[in-house]
């Protein structure tokens, strides 16, 4: 019933001409509340109670603008390094897209960063201009949080760095950082089929933070949402990640380009997290997305080689044996996947003696062994 009362509320959302529903008398509020947190809706749900007064208890109410609060205190210096890092950006003429949270703020959310919770903005730029991208954040004090296996590790094999300031006050991992994307998924395989220029010349105008940037065509972020959804997150059941798809539908209304998702979705091979999410939508909201172009994208067949990928991409998301494997079957030529798996088994001493502490009997190549153990057991649990 909670969870019924919760989706009908944003229904009324998304399609503000259907009534709101009045709460159920035996309606569980505690049960409402956790169902909030879980699902990424106590701001969106905060404001809702703002514009109809008296809709919930009052300490329901209170308990929703206690989240709502700590999320705009947050914002408040958050929003500060996002417009910093754009105007940098923007001064040194590098087009950037921006990706997620930040496009649906100022847009969906209305400017309102107390709705939704943000660990970092995401940003894509092309790879020709990646090196002056980080070096723009490096001289504005941004560090990378990873440590990589040997100097440039990251830039040779990867699409994705994430950064945070040397200054940041918040514990590691709950930092407000930046992610710099030279590619959309942040996994080779489907980085490679993904052409970032294109995302490019498709991008639309928005600003963010005050800051004239790009986002994604409504085609291109349909398809990304659904990766990121199946790929980085396992298909989770947030409904804030559903809700925010299907304003992105709302939003484009009748010019929306399905052909265009159906081409985007088959040149990534990202055809099954697209219809598997097309039809959750539809499930949810039915009749969001047409019937005739869900059918349509569900005549599409996926390769091979994207059932693979995918099925151990979602089955596997921790596991970091997995991820590499994955990794070196996609890199180009034979001299740059040996290279990977040389620089990837055997790392520098300075990464080893960091990630795996003080060498046995001061020794640090003991600790490859270290190494090799705990790879021993991300294989063990492929069973």
């Amino acid at each position: 019933m909670e969870m019924s009362f919760i989706l009908a509320c944003l229904t009324h959302r998304l399609y503000p001409e259907q009534p709101l529903p009045q709460p159920p008398a035996d309606l569980d509020w505690s049960q409402v509340y956790r169902l909030l947190i879980e699902h990424g809706l106590a701001g969106v749900f905060c404001v809702l109670g703002r514009e109809q007064p008296g809709l919930w208890p009052r300490e329901m109410q209170e308990r929703l603008l206690d989240w709502r609060y700590t999320m705009l205190l947050r914002g408040d210096r958050c929003i500060a390094q996002v417009h910093d890092v754009l105007a940098a950006f923007r001064e040194a003429d590098l087009p950037v897209i921006v990706l997620k949270g930040w496009t649906l703020i100022p847009t969906l959310y209305a400017g309102d960063y107390g709705q939704r919770f943000y660990e970092d903005i995401d940003l894509v730029v092309s790879a020709r201009h990646g090196e002056r991208a980080a070096a723009i954040l490096h001289d504005m004090g941004y560090r990378g949080t990873i440590n990589e296996p040997w100097p440039g590790y990251m830039r040779r094999y990867g699409s994705t760095q994430a950064y945070v300031h040397l200054d940041e006050p918040l514990k590691m991992g709950r930092s407000f950082g930046v992610g710099l994307h030279l590619g959309l998924l942040s996994i080779s395989y489907y980085d490679r089929r993904i052409s970032v220029e294109g995302l490019f010349e498709r991008s639309r105008p928005l600003e963010v933070a005050g800051v004239e940037v790009r986002r994604l065509s409504p085609e291109d972020d349909l398809v990304y949402s659904c990766g990121h959804l199946a790929l980085h997150h396992a298909y989770d059941e947030s409904l804030h990640r559903y809700y925010e798809m299907a304003s992105i539908l709302l939003s484009a209304g009748s010019a929306f380009d399905w052909d265009a998702l159906a081409i985007r979705a088959a040149d990534w091979h990202l055809v099954m997290p697209t219809q598997r999410i097309l039809v959750r939508l539809n499930e949810l909201w039915p009749g969001i997305a047409p019937a005739d172009q869900v059918q349509a994208i569900a005549q599409l067949r996926p390769t091979v080689t994207e059932r693979w990928v995918h099925n151990w991409s979602v089955a596997h998301r921790q596991n970091h044996t997995v991820r590499a494997l994955l990794d070196w079957l996609a890199l180009p030529g034979l001299g740059k996947r040996a290279r990977f798996l040389l620089e990837t088994a055997f790392p520098s001493p300075a990464y080893m003696r960091q990630r795996y502490g003080p060498p046995p009997l001061g020794w640090w190549p003991l600790l490859y062994l270290r190494r090799g153990a705990a790879a021993a057991r991300h294989v063990l649990r492929l069973g």
